[in-house]
């Protein structure tokens, strides 16, 4: 029992440690007098860290901003910026670093009948955008997975190297329901 609960500790140390250094690396984005907010929203096979930054604009507007860490070359690189807030919970990159998935959680009113009260409602949407070089001016995708339940999206890597990829493959998991993969 006492080597379970001695592992059980040791895993959360490395944790621990393994969040901080992270952490650390990203010190500078809390230094700037701009950035609000922000947040690791994943991480893919080859390393690569996918943040969202809430940014005040100089209109004193929140503004929404995804970019991405590359550990091993040490640089970031701005993905997507929205001229709104947007709330991201999780992110997903292909591995050729063409496309973005990523999951936002809004509330939205509901009103189940014409004579009842609307109800706030927390509703996760999933969305794709294409990166062609680097960063994108293209608008986000819906891809219509409007769900109550918590939904994450991940690209699935291929094994071969090098290979040429027709089409991307992506896994949509919704929590307490299962999982839908798709093709893009």
């Amino acid at each position: 029992m006492h080597l379970i609960f001695w592992i059980l500790v040791f895993i959360m140390v490395t944790v621990h440690n393994i969040s901080s250094s992270i952490l650390e690396k990203f010190d500078y984005l809390s230094e700037s007098e701009n950035t609000k907010q922000w947040k690791i929203l994943g991480q893919e096979k080859d390393g690569i860290i996918i943040l969202g930054l809430h940014v005040e604009s100089p209109e004193s507007e929140l503004c929404s901003t995804l970019l991405m860490y590359d550990q091993q070359n040490k640089n970031h690189k701005v993905l997507y910026t929205f001229d709104k807030y947007v709330n991201f919970i999780q992110a997903s990159m292909n591995q050729n670093h063409t496309l973005l998935g990523f999951v936002t959680k809004e509330k939205i009113l509901v009103r189940d009948d014409v004579d009842a009260e609307s109800v706030l409602e927390t509703v996760y949407k999933a969305y794709l955008v294409e990166i062609p070089d680097g960063r994108s001016s293209a608008l986000p995708i819906d891809l219509e997975f409007e769900q109550t339940r918590k939904i994450a999206l991940q690209f699935l890597y291929w094994k071969k190297e090098p290979h040429i990829i027709e089409k991307e493959r992506f896994i949509v998991l919704i929590h307490k329901e299962g999982s839908y993969s798709q093709e893009w």
